[in-house]
């Protein structure tokens, strides 16, 4: 296996920089899936996912799989980071939620845009209570 590059490095913070992704919420998520809250110690492969998973998330790559009027690899990536804070380690838990806020949905992936900026804006007043110790969704 090979080290990640100086151009895999480069253009990593460049996507980052460039569309304001907050780098905490990035090295938490270096860190659950790869072990390590640092690029220095992925390899080229790793590099090369974390590079296109950024690219989804901010909409610089089309993926004509994906529906127009679904909800977008951004909100889903949102989502789960939001979960994740919460201390939800289950995808069952978030697909709960969708399930008790929308009729006839149980997953994440079936939400509209709108319906997935509604979860999201939930998520947020969510962890905020739990920042402010006003509840405990955990």
């Amino acid at each position: 296996m090979s080290d990640i590059t100086k151009s895999q490095k480069k253009l990593i913070w460049t996507i980052i920089r460039k569309n304001g992704i907050d780098v905490d919420m990035f090295r938490d998520m270096l860190e659950k899936d790869y072990g390590t809250r640092s690029t220095r110690k992925l390899t080229e492969a790793q590099a090369a996912v974390v590079i296109n998973t950024l690219r989804a998330y901010t909409g610089e790559e089309y993926k004509p799989h994906m529906r127009t009027w679904g909800i977008t690899a951004k909100q889903i990536w949102k989502a789960k980071a939001l979960a994740d804070d919460l201390g939800w380690d289950k995808p069952q838990r978030l697909d709960g939620l969708v399930k008790k806020m929308f009729y006839g949905k149980d997953r994440i992936e079936l939400l509209n845009k709108q319906e997935a900026t509604k979860l999201i804006v939930a998520l947020e007043k969510m962890v905020i209570e739990v920042e402010n110790s006003e509840k405990s969704y955990a």
